[in-house]
């Protein structure tokens, strides 16, 4: 009875057009997102998932405020997908920036997407569209001057962060393997920046002194938010499934991006660099995390050609664009904290 129901739901949404579900909507990526879907003609309704409505009015657009750290949350996005005739869904409802409550971003990223898979899976949903990071490849000597999408996954072991990461990656798979008829979209983004964002890169550029580590400059790779939710448009309606990096051509020395947000770099050698940010993590919600040191040592440059080859990706910015955007907000004082998802 379910299947004939999904099946009937699935040839009203193709005559009609696209149903898509986000969850994190109102995040910094899910506004975006949902203003692009809003404008575009092949999408029909947008289902919004999230803690908190809207900050405006909306056309396509309904909320459902969602918390996927709550036990009956499956049900009830399982429920509201299904009648909302749901035929896509992306998840943006994970965490950008480390926290120190370590139990809480378990419960957010790994619990939260275990949720939704279940519920995806009982809404019957044939596009889920996930947002990873090229930083789970981790930053190593021995990196090709590349990364493609077949390498391993080795980022800092230490990082509570990282390890949420993986593990969203991991029921993302299991998710894949299990329903061979849905297609499943992981985007391995490049390091973010722009006018909204909110990370551990901004973090550590958005100080007027940046601790570099002596006698390392390396290559750094970044992707404009406007790029990254084009991006997100893009796997939600291509026909593309798969592993992609988001990634544009080209990179800048950390010396050159530092130059261009007018930062002075502080070299330090790495025993110093580690403590210093060991102890300013040790505060709550000031500096880095020491786990993304080596992020400031090694080469991580990821290849995002598959991501064009396939998808039919373009980036309008490049990695210089990206990082000159983020520097007009620096000159215009503090940002606006970017919502998390």
């Amino acid at each position: 009875m379910a299947t004939k129901r999904h099946r009937a739901r699935r040839k009203a949404a193709a005559a009609t057009g696209r149903s898509v579900a986000i969850t994190g909507a109102f995040g910094f990526l899910g506004r975006l997102l949902i203003a692009r879907l809003e404008a575009n003609p092949d999408v029909e309704r947008v289902l919004a998932l999230d803690l908190k409505p809207p900050p405006g009015t909306l056309r396509k657009t309904t909320f459902l405020p969602l918390d996927l750290t709550q036990p009956r949350s499956e049900r009830a996005a399982g429920e509201a997908m299904t009648a909302a005739s749901c035929d896509s869904l992306v998840h943006l409802a994970l965490l950008y920036n480390p926290v120190h409550n370590a139990a809480y971003a378990h419960e957010v990223e790994a619990i939260g997407t275990l949720q939704l898979l279940g519920a995806a899976a009982a809404a019957g949903i044939r596009r889920l569209v996930t947002m990873s990071s090229t930083a789970l490849y981790g930053a190593r000597p021995d990196n090709p001057a590349f990364l493609t999408e077949d390498r391993p996954l080795r980022p800092a072991p230490q990082s509570r962060f990282f390890a949420d990461k993986l593990e969203v990656e991991r029921l993302i798979d299991a998710f894949r393997r299990e329903r061979p008829g849905a297609a499943v979209v992981t985007l391995r983004m490049a390091s973010l920046l722009g006018p909204t964002v909110k990370n551990p890169i901004t973090r550590l550029f958005g100080r007027t002194v940046v601790p570099v580590l002596l006698g390392h400059d390396p290559l750094m790779q970044f992707l404009h938010e406007d790029d990254a939710v084009r991006a997100l448009e893009r796997a939600v309606l291509s026909d593309g499934s798969g592993i992609f990096n988001i990634a544009p051509p080209g990179a800048l020395p950390l010396s050159s991006v530092l130059d261009l947000l007018g930062r002075t770099a502080l070299p330090l050698p790495g025993p110093v660099a580690r403590a210093g940010m060991s102890a300013l993590w040790s505060l709550v919600g000031v500096g880095t995390p020491p786990s993304w040191l080596d992020y400031l040592r090694y080469v991580w440059v990821a290849d995002g050609s598959r991501a064009t080859r396939e998808l039919g990706v373009t980036y309008l910015h490049t990695a210089r664009d990206a990082v000159v955007a983020f520097g007009r907000t620096l000159e215009k004082g503090p940002r606006r904290p970017a919502a998390v998802g």
